[in-house]
């Protein structure tokens, strides 16, 4: 019996390790700064298209900076590009904005701010393919089970 608790320790272990470099390689993978290529906004009424704004002039950069493993990664992103997802959700314009890397299969990426003991915080999916330096993030709002809302970022490493 004592063995068979040794093997269920080695394995609870093992897998605390794997899961901690999963984290780690995605955190690893994402870092850098990387130049907005493309910014697309869609709004939709009725599950259906409304407008559609595309800016790909001049937009700026996100810097996410990788703290060796802290859970306190800082962006920071030049002043000429906020996405308006951050604005939605209360993560830009209070206190220092942080991210996080998925901690399993690397398809999301969060960014979350604290403010007056608070924790606000907007998720994207990720698209990587586009190649290995270009990435696209994807943030849908929804109202009542409907779009209401997606944005596109397109990136570029630097």
């Amino acid at each position: 019996m004592i063995k068979f608790k040794n093997v269920l320790l080695i394995l609870l272990f093992s897998q605390l390790i794997i899961s901690c470099s999963k984290e780690t390689r995605n955190r690893n993978k994402l870092a850098g700064v990387w130049d907005v290529e493309k910014y697309k906004q869609t709004w939709y009424s009725n599950n259906e298209i409304d407008s559609v704004i595309v800016k790909t002039d001049s937009l700026g950069w996100i810097g996410l900076y990788n703290n060796g493993g802290n859970s306190l990664d800082v962006v920071s992103p030049s002043s000429t590009f906020i996405p308006r997802s951050w604005i939605i959700e209360n993560i830009y314009g209070f206190s220092e904005i942080n991210w996080e890397a998925d901690r399993g299969s690397g398809k999301t990426i969060g960014f979350y701010s604290f403010i007056d003991l608070q924790n606000y915080f907007v998720r994207y999916s990720i698209n990587y393919n586009l190649s290995r330096k270009k990435m696209s993030w994807t943030y849908v709002q929804s109202v009542n089970d409907s779009i209401f809302y997606k944005e596109e970022i397109f990136l570029k490493r630097r």
